[in-house]
């Protein structure tokens, strides 16, 4: 623009905040359970047999 070359202008608009209110909830306590499923008993092998008859 100084040398005759073209030039352009941007303007956007800025949105300003001059206060703000705080707000503040009081906590809630509480005990929830929540269950996923019901319990079980596994079995579980204490160890392998073959057909051979060899343990380990």
């Amino acid at each position: 623009m100084l040398n005759g070359e073209n030039g352009s202008s941007y303007e956007k608009p800025v949105e300003v905040i001059k206060g703000y209110e705080t707000i503040n909830h009081q906590a809630e306590y509480g005990t929830r359970y929540v269950v996923d499923q019901a319990a079980y008993d596994e079995q579980v092998p204490a160890g392998f047999k073959c057909s051979c008859g060899a343990t380990k």
